[in-house]
C-alpha cells in the first residue's frame, strides 16, 4: 500500500517538474508556484472522486471508473500472456482459450449501444490500457496523468482567453479552474478530463493558427476534434460550430453581431433539420433517440432517485423541437429542483445552478445599466461561446435522463458558462474585491 501511495506520488512530482521546465505553462500575470497550487488542487480533487466511487458504490462493477480501469487491467494481462489472443478479444474473431477467458472479463469494449462512428468506452479503457504499460495497475498514477492532461487542456484554455481579455485573468483562472462541478467532475477517470483536455487543446490550437497560418497548429486542430468524435460527437459537433461562427463573425469583420448570430442560428437549425429527415445513421433525431433509448434501458435495470423522463425514446421532429429541447433547457439550467434532492452531489449541483443563475441576471442588469465596453472581437468570442453553452446544455438535457449524468453531460457546458460569467463580471466590483484580498 505504501509503495504503491509513493509510486504514484513520483508521477505527481513529474507534473510539477513539468510544469516548471515547459514554456507553455509559464505566464506574466501568474506565478509559478500558484500554477503547481492550481494543478494540486486537481489532483486532490481525483482523490475526492476516487473516494466517492470507492465507497459510494459499493459493487465495483457498477461504478463506471472501474469498469473502464478494469477492462484495461484485463486488456493489459492478455497482451502479456498471449498476444495473439489479445487480438482476438479485440476482435472478436475465432478464440483460443486464453481470449474466450477474457472475453468473459471484458464487458465494456464492445456494447451494444455504442453508434457505428462512436465508442466513448473504448476510448477511456484504451487510455487506462496505454497507462498500464507504465502504471503497474495503480490507479492513482492513471488518475494523475489524466488529471495532467486535463489541466494542461485547461490551461490552454485560459492562455487563449487571456489574450483577448487581459484584464480579466485573475477572473478567468477562477472560472476555469475553481468552479466545483468542474473541479470534481474534470478530475474523475472518466471521459470529462480527457474531453477537457482536447477541447483546449483545440482552441488554444486554432487561436494560434489564426495568428501565425503555420500547417502544425491546423494539424493539431483537426486531430483534436477527430479525437473528440470517438469520445463525445455531440461535443465535436458543437466546437465546429462554435469556430463555425466565430469564423463568420470574423469574416464579417466583427460587424453586427446579432445578424450574424441570427443567420448562423437559422443555418443550423436548417442543417440540423436536413440531417435529421436524410441523415441515415448520421441523423441528429437518430442519434438522440438511441442515447434516450440506452438511457432508458440503463435506468430499468439500475434503480436510482435521480432519474428523470422527458419522451419515449420515440419521437419525431416536430416534438423535439416544440416539447423535448424545452423540457431538456429546463432540466438543464433548472434542476434538480430543491426538493428533488436525493444525495450530496445533487445538492451541489441545485446551489451551483442558482448561484450561475443569479450572477447572470446580476452581470447582466449592471451591463444594461452601466454600459460596459467590450471591442466588436471579444463580443464575438462571447456571444459564441454562449451560443455552445446553451446548445451543449440543451443535449446534456436531452440524452441524460438521470441527474447525475446530466451533470457530467453538461460540465464542458458548465465550464464555458462560468467563463462567460467572468468574462461580464463588472470590473469596478472586481477591482474592490481584489483591493480588499490584498
Amino acid at each position: 500500500m505504501i509503495l504503491t501511495i509513493v509510486y504514484a506520488f513520483c508521477f505527481y512530482l513529474l507534473g510539477i517538474y513539468m510544469l516548471y521546465r515547459l514554456p507553455f505553462f509559464k505566464d506574466e500575470h501568474v506565478s509559478l508556484p500558484f500554477v503547481i497550487t492550481l494543478y494540486s488542487l486537481k489532483i486532490l480533487a481525483f482523490i475526492g472522486f476516487y473516494w466517492v466511487y470507492t465507497y459510494y458504490y459499493p459493487e465495483r462493477q457498477n461504478a463506471d471508473m472501474y469498469k473502464y480501469f478494469d477492462d484495461a487491467n484485463y486488456l493489459f494481462e492478455c497482451l502479456k500472456k498471449d498476444p495473439h489472443a489479445f487480438l482476438q478479444v479485440l476482435t472478436r474473431s475465432e478464440m483460443n482459450p486464453t481470449a474466450l477467458y477474457y472475453n468473459t472479463k471484458i464487458n465494456h469494449w464492445f456494447m451494444s449501444s455504442d453508434l457505428p462512428y462512436e465508442n466513448s468506452h473504448r476510448f477511456i479503457i484504451l487510455f487506462n490500457f496505454i497507462c498500464c504499460f507504465i502504471s503497474f495497475g495503480n490507479i492513482g498514477v492513471h488518475g494523475i496523468i489524466i488529471n495532467f492532461l486535463a489541466f494542461t487542456g485547461l490551461w490552454a484554455l485560459y492562455k487563449t482567453l487571456a489574450a483577448y481579455f487581459t484584464e480579466r485573468n485573475w477572473l478567468l483562472l477562477i472560472a476555469i479552474f475553481l468552479c466545483p462541478s468542474v473541479l470534481f467532475w474534470g478530475s474523475g477517470l472518466l471521459k470529462e478530463p480527457l474531453i477537457l483536455f482536447l477541447v483546449g487543446m483545440a482552441i488554444y490550437q486554432a487561436k494560434q493558427y489564426l495568428q501565425n497560418k503555420k500547417m502544425i497548429y491546423l494539424i493539431m486542430v483537426v486531430l483534436c476534434i477527430s479525437l473528440l468524435f470517438l469520445l463525445k460527437i455531440y461535443i465535436a459537433f458543437l466546437l465546429l460550430f462554435v469556430f463555425a461562427i466565430y469564423s463568420f463573425y470574423r469574416l464579417q469583420n466583427y460587424q453586427q453581431p446579432l445578424r450574424n448570430t441570427f443567420i448562423a442560428l437559422l443555418m443550423l437549425v436548417i442543417a440540423f433539420t436536413a440531417l435529421s429527415k436524410w441523415g441515415g445513421s448520421f441523423s441528429p433525431l437518430y442519434v438522440i433517440q438511441q442515447k434516450i433509448a440506452a438511457f432508458e434501458t440503463l435506468n430499468n435495470t439500475v434503480v436510482s432517485g435521480s432519474n428523470y423522463v422527458l419522451s419515449p425514446p420515440q419521437f419525431n421532429l416536430s416534438k423535439l423541437y416544440l416539447d423535448v429541447f424545452p423540457k431538456a433547457h429546463i432540466v438543464s439550467f433548472y434542476r434538480p429542483f430543491p426538493w428533488e434532492i436525493s444525495n450530496p452531489l445533487m445538492l451541489l449541483a441545485c446551489i451551483e445552478n442558482y448561484i450561475v443563475l443569479l450572477v447572470l441576471i446580476f452581470c447582466i442588469l449592471y451591463l444594461f445599466m452601466y454600459k460596459s465596453s467590450y471591442t466588436a472581437l471579444q463580443q464575438a468570442i462571447m456571444i459564441s461561446i454562449y451560443i455552445g453553452v446553451q446548445l451543449m446544455y440543451l443535449l446534456a438535457g436531452v440524452v441524460s435522463m438521470n441527474f447525475g449524468a446530466l451533470m457530467r453531460y453538461k460540465m464542458p457546458g458548465l465550464l464555458f458558462l462560468a467563463i462567460v460569467l467572468a468574462l461580464l463580471f463588472p470590473l469596478p466590483i472586481w477591482r474592490k474585491f481584489e483591493k480588499l484580498l490584498k
